[in-house]
């Protein structure tokens, strides 16, 4: 997974769309403060995810 590719998707969905950009951010922040243990799970299962989608995405374009 490239890191220009994950860089580009997240300036497009926070020029898409501000206000939710702000507000997961603001709440991910706030468990980085009060939960670290819970923002680390959340930070782990989101890149799990991107990796999932990036998998797909690879095997899409293979034709498998």
């Amino acid at each position: 997974m490239d890191i220009n590719r994950i860089i580009d998707y997240i300036t497009g969905l926070t020029q898409t769309d501000p206000v939710a950009s702000i507000a997961g951010a603001f709440t991910l922040v706030i468990l980085l403060f009060w939960k670290p243990k819970l923002f680390f799970i959340l930070l782990g299962i989101i890149a799990a995810a991107f990796g999932v989608a990036e998998l797909f995405k690879m095997l899409a374009t293979t034709g498998l």
